[in-house]
């Protein structure tokens, strides 16, 4: 059975990934059993799980002090939970651009706001944020763009990729 798994990264590697490139070592999140269980989402509710996970992906970028920004991935096996398990984090997979069904980010105009939140949800756990109201209040307001891997340049446009060290 294939499972959808939202990948946080950053345009360099959406880019990378786009040329056939490995992402490496990370995280990522899916509707696993354990996000399933802790926040009641029965066989059935398969679409919820997966906005679920994809909700925690966006707010790991955001605890990384990132834009969100997400890849959204079908695989064939759900990869090994790790990490913050309740929420859905699981080992990242390998990814090729095929298995890429959409693309996730900030509206543009949210950035501003979504980055003022970083700053204040850095080094948090998300178990700690998700706890904390003014989460669910962004979430409410700053919601994200969806693209189809065909418009990947249009979706990348404006945005920059961190620096490197030495920059």
């Amino acid at each position: 059975m294939n499972v959808m798994v939202f990948l946080p990264v950053q345009p360099v590697e959406v880019r990378a990934v786009r040329a056939g490139e490995d992402l490496g070592p990370g995280a990522a999140y899916a509707a696993t059993a354990t996000l399933r269980h802790t926040f009641d989402y029965g066989e059935k509710a398969d679409e919820d799980a997966d906005f679920a996970a994809q909700i925690f992906a966006s707010l790991r970028c955001l605890i990384d002090g990132r834009d969100r920004l997400l890849l959204a991935a079908e695989v064939t096996n759900l990869p090994p939970e790790c990490g913050e398990v309740t929420f859905g984090e699981v080992t990242r997979p390998r990814v090729q651009w095929r298995d890429v069904r959409a693309i996730f980010l900030d509206e543009p105009e949210s950035r501003d706001a979504l980055r003022a939140y970083a700053t204040t949800a850095r080094g948090r756990t998300l178990a700690e944020i998700w706890a904390d109201e003014a989460t669910h209040d962004l979430l409410e307001h700053h919601h994200l763009l969806w693209f189809d891997p065909t418009e990947l340049d249009q979706a990348l446009a404006g945005l920059g990729d961190p620096p490197t060290k030495g920059d």
